[in-house]
């Protein structure tokens, strides 16, 4: 199948964001800054994603110690308590 006929999907939920790398972290944050992506099979190929895209990240809820991801990745949103995040 072509690239012309795929869609990207609207959000895309992740876990385990924690465990990859600062490479990978940033890597993520530069596709979300830029809007989008090239993959390595297909480098000539620009993958832009949808105007309200939007990425979830779910992961244990430790109230010791944040999860180790890289602080421009995550937005804090103080209308959340603590108790339902």
């Amino acid at each position: 199948m072509s690239s012309e006929n795929l869609s990207l999907p609207k959000a895309v939920v992740i876990t385990g964001l924690e465990y990859a790398g600062n490479p990978a972290q940033r890597a993520l944050l530069q596709a979300l800054s830029d809007q989008s992506f090239v993959l390595e099979d297909d480098p000539d190929t620009v993958w832009r994603l949808p105007p309200d895209f939007m990425v979830v990240y779910v992961c244990a809820n430790d109230a010791r110690e944040r999860p180790k991801i890289h602080p421009s990745l995550v937005i804090f949103f103080p209308s959340v308590s603590r108790s339902a995040a």
